[in-house]
């Protein structure tokens, strides 16, 4: 099976990432201390990583015309920032936030993590 790999680059604010980092740090706080995290714990980062990615252009133009094609494709997320690559892109319950856009069909099983020079990248 032949993947289509897209790269997109993420144009985050510091705010967006300061934001994302902090969310992700209770996140990780409740499963340290409860061993499991609940809706509720997540839910705020899962809505936040869900406005990034609907704020990417990039990303909603390559589903757009991606899912057209019926080809499979993996996309590649881009940011210097390894912590940013580091979230729960593909957690099911982010992919729960994704109601206002319709691109539960992607083929989310494909992950892979790649570094090239200055950019380091998250697929999913």
């Amino acid at each position: 099976m032949q993947y289509n790999h897209i790269k997109i680059p993420l144009e985050l604010s510091q705010e967006t990432i300061q934001e994302l980092k902090e969310q992700f740090a209770l996140v990780v706080q409740a499963i340290e201390s409860n061993q499991n995290v609940r809706f509720n714990e997540i839910a705020p980062l899962c809505e936040l990583m869900s406005q990034v990615i609907q704020e990417q252009s990039a990303f909603i133009d390559v589903l757009s015309n991606q899912l057209k094609t019926g080809e499979f494709f993996a996309i590649h997320l881009q940011h210097h920032d390894p912590e940013i690559l580091n979230l729960p892109w593909r957690a099911k319950s982010f992919i729960s936030c994704f109601q206002a856009v319709d691109f539960i069909k992607i083929p989310w099983h494909f992950l892979k993590t790649i570094q090239s020079p200055g950019v380091m990248t998250r697929g999913f």
